[in-house]
C-alpha cells in the first residue's frame, strides 16, 4: 500500500506501479488519478462520417445519436459519405478538409461500411517476420496487409505505397503490391492525433436483421447506456484460454480492470454463460481463433442469441483482421444487449486506466495505439504502434454514467427575447446543474453558468435570433478506484423557435450562416453551409466603407472561418455574406 499526499486537488496525474515478479519478470500497473478534478464541459470536435446507405431506414435514429453525443459535450460534425466518395482517398480528403476548418479533430467516428485502409507487409519485413497473431509462413499464412483504421487518425504522418511485395498471404485482401492503394508500413510514422472508432455492422448474415436494423439497435442500446436506462453491473470477467507463459494476453484485463471498478470485482468466468442474462461493464476473452470464432469463448453464430459486456476486449488468431464477413470482432457489436465496444487486445495490450478518471474509450484507443516499441510510453509494447490496433465501437463512450435532469421545458416570454427553463431534478445526489445553449442540436453548446445551480429553473435572456437549443446537465463528484473527478450527466435538450433577441448572435437560415460572438472582441467566427459560388465576406462601417474583406472557407458541408477584427475600433459594423447583411458590435 502507498499513500500519495503530494497530488494537488484538481490536477490529474499519471502513475506507474512496479512489483517484483518471478525470476526476471516485473509486474506493472498504471493509474490516472486525481482529487476533485474539474468537469469537462467541452470535449472538442468529433467528426461523424455516416455511410449514406444507412439513411434510407435509419436517418431519424442517426439524428438522435448525434444529439446523444452532443449531450456529452461534443461538437458533432456530421457528414454523409456518398457511395461515390466511399474510398480511402476520398475519406482522407474529407478529414483533411475538416482539419482545415477546425484545426483539430479530437475524435473521428465511422458509422457504417466506410472505406477501410490497409497497410503492412507482415512476414516480408525483417523485424516483423510474423503478423500479430503469429500465423506467418507455414503457420496459416496471415501475412501481408491488415486493416489500418489508424491511418485516418494520423494527420502529419508518412504513408507510402511503393515497395510492398507480399508473399505467403492466402487471402486476396491481405495481398499488397506497389500502387494498389494499400500502404507499406507496419509501424505508424507520425503522431496519432485523433481518437477513432468504427461501428460497421455490414455483411453479418448470421443475424436475421438487416444492416440498418442492427445499426438502429446499436444506437438504441448506446442511448440506454448513456442515460442509465438499462442496468449495468459494476463487474468484470476474464475468460482466458491461453497459458500466461506464451504472452500473458489477459494482462489487459488484470492490469486495467481493478483501476476502473475496484479490486475483487474482476473474476475468471465463462464469457457466454455469464453475459447471457447479466450485463457486465467489462469483459476479456482469449482463445485460439478463426475469423469467426474465439475457442472456448464464443463464435460469431453464438452472438445472435447471446450478449456481451459494454466494453469488450478479445484476443485470438485471425479475427483481429476484421474486414470480412461475419467477423467475430465486429459481430460482438450486433448483440441485443451490451456490445458497445470491442477491441483485439493481447498483441499489444491495451491501456484503459484513463477511463477511471472520466476519459473516453477513444482516448484509451489513442494512447494504446501510440505506445511504440522504441519510444515506450508504457511497458512493454509487443507489436506496439502497429497499424492493426483499432476500436470497434463508438469512441466517445465513457464509463461513469448517472441519471441527470429530465423533463426540460422552455417557455418564451411575450416579447420573445427571454426564455424560462424548468426541469425535473436528478434522482442522484448531485452538486447542481449547468445550463448550455447552441444554435444546433449537434453543438457546440455554450455554458451559461460557471457554478452549479442548486435550483431546477433558470431564466435566460436569449442569446440568438431564431431557433435555440437549450441543454441542462447535472454534476456530481464521482469517486472511483482511480481518484475523484466532477462528472457530468448526459444532457437533456429542448428547442425554442423564432426568438427575437437583441442582436447578440444572428443566424441566416436561408444560407445557414452563423456569426458569433456578437459583440465581438478580436476574433469573429463565421460558420456557413449551402453557400452559393460567392463564398466571400466584407465588413463595412455605418457609412458603408468596406474595411475588411476576404474569402470564406467553403469546401465541406459545414465550414468555419475566423476573421481578425482586432484592428477595428469599437462600434457598429455590418458583415455582408451571401447577399445578406448582419449587424455586428465591436466591443472590448
Amino acid at each position: 500500500r502507498f499513500v500519495d499526499d503530494e497530488t494537488a486537488p484538481g490536477t490529474p496525474s499519471a502513475s506507474t506501479v512496479y512489483t517484483p515478479g518471478v525470476g526476471t519478470f516485473v509486474g506493472m500497473g498504471y493509474l490516472m488519478t486525481g482529487v476533485a478534478v474539474p468537469a469537462v464541459h467541452d470535449r472538442g470536435v468529433v467528426l461523424l462520417l455516416v455511410d449514406e446507405d444507412l439513411l434510407a431506414d435509419a436517418s431519424a435514429e442517426i439524428d438522435g445519436h448525434v444529439m446523444d453525443i452532443a449531450a456529452d459535450g461534443w461538437n458533432v460534425e456530421y457528414i454523409t459519405v456518398s457511395n461515390a466518395n466511399n474510398t480511402v482517398p476520398a475519406i482522407r480528403k474529407i478529414i483533411d478538409d475538416q482539419l482545415e476548418i477546425y484545426g483539430k479533430l479530437e475524435s473521428i467516428y465511422l458509422l457504417g461500411n466506410i472505406a477501410v485502409p490497409y497497410s503492412g507487409q507482415y512476414c516480408n519485413d525483417r523485424y516483423y517476420t510474423v503478423p500479430p497473431d503469429g500465423h506467418g509462413p507455414g503457420a496459416g499464412d496471415h501475412c501481408g496487409a491488415w486493416p489500418a483504421d489508424v491511418y485516418y487518425a494520423v494527420h502529419d504522418g508518412f504513408w507510402a505505397d511503393e515497395d510492398s511485395i507480399t508473399q505467403y498471404a492466402r487471402r486476396a485482401e491481405n495481398q499488397n503490391i506497389p500502387g494498389d492503394g494499400k500502404f507499406d508500413q507496419i509501424e505508424v510514422y507520425g503522431t496519432i492525433e485523433s481518437q477513432l472508432g468504427r461501428v460497421d455492422l455490414s455483411d453479418l448474415s448470421n443475424f436475421s436483421q438487416t444492416e440498418s436494423e442492427l445499426i438502429k439497435r446499436y444506437i438504441q442500446k448506446n442511448h440506454d447506456y448513456r442515460y442509465g436506462i438499462k442496468e449495468v453491473h459494476d463487474l468484470a470477467l476474464v475468460d482466458e484460454n491461453f497459458s500466461a507463459s506464451i504472452g500473458a494476453f489477459a494482462s489487459t484485463a488484470w492490469r486495467n480492470f481493478p483501476s476502473l471498478i475496484g479490486i475483487g470485482k474482476t473474476e475468471s468466468k465463462d464469457f457466454l454463460t455469464t453475459l447471457k442474462d447479466s450485463t457486465y461493464i467489462l469483459a476479456y476473452g482469449a482463445g485460439a481463433g478463426s475469423y469467426r470464432s474465439c475457442a472456448n469463448v464464443a463464435k460469431s453464430t453464438d452472438m445472435v442469441d447471446n450478449n456481451a459486456a459494454i466494453f469488450n476486449f478479445l484476443f485470438g488468431s485471425y479475427f483481429g483482421d476484421w474486414d470480412n464477413a461475419n467477423n467475430f470482432l465486429r459481430t460482438v457489436l450486433a448483440t441485443e444487449k451490451g456490445g458497445l465496444t470491442n477491441a483485439w487486445s493481447g498483441r499489444p495490450w491495451w491501456h484503459l486506466h484513463p477511463m477511471g478518471m472520466g476519459e473516453s474509450i477513444g482516448y484509451c484507443t489513442r494512447i494504446s495505439q501510440s505506445n511504440s516499441r522504441t519510444e515506450k510510453v508504457y511497458e512493454p509494447a509487443v507489436f506496439g504502434k502497429n497499424i492493426h490496433i483499432a476500436l470497434m465501437g463508438d469512441p466517445t463512450l465513457r464509463m461513469y454514467n448517472f441519471d441527470g435532469a429530465s423533463n426540460l421545458s422552455a417557455t418564451v416570454n411575450s416579447t420573445r427575447d427571454e426564455v424560462e427553463l424548468n426541469w425535473s431534478a436528478s434522482p442522484e445526489d448531485v452538486d447542481g446543474y449547468f445550463v448550455y445553449y447552441s444554435w444546433s442540436p449537434s453543438g457546440p453548446f455554450v455554458r451559461v453558468n460557471h457554478t452549479p445551480l442548486e435550483e431546477t429553473s433558470f431564466t435566460h435572456s436569449a442569446p440568438f435570433d431564431g431557433d435555440v437549443y437549450y441543454m441542462v446537465r447535472a454534476q456530481r463528484l464521482e469517486t472511483t478506484p482511480s481518484g475523484s473527478f466532477y462528472n457530468l450527466s448526459q444532457g437533456v435538450i429542448e428547442m425554442v423557435d423564432a426568438l427575437d433577441a437583441v442582436g447578440v448572435h444572428s443566424i441566416d437560415k436561408a444560407a445557414l450562416v452563423d456569426i458569433y460572438p456578437n459583440p465581438v472582441n478580436d476574433i469573429l467566427k463565421v460558420k456557413t453551409s449551402r453557400l452559393t459560388a460567392d463564398a466571400s465576406y466584407s465588413i463595412a462601417d455605418v457609412q458603408g466603407r468596406v474595411l475588411l474583406s476576404g474569402q470564406l472557407n467553403n469546401a465541406g458541408q459545414w465550414n468555419l472561418t475566423s476573421i481578425d477584427m482586432a484592428t477595428l475600433m469599437d462600434g457598429v459594423y455590418f458583415i455582408q455574406i451571401a447577399g445578406a447583411a448582419h449587424r455586428l458590435v465591436k466591443s472590448h
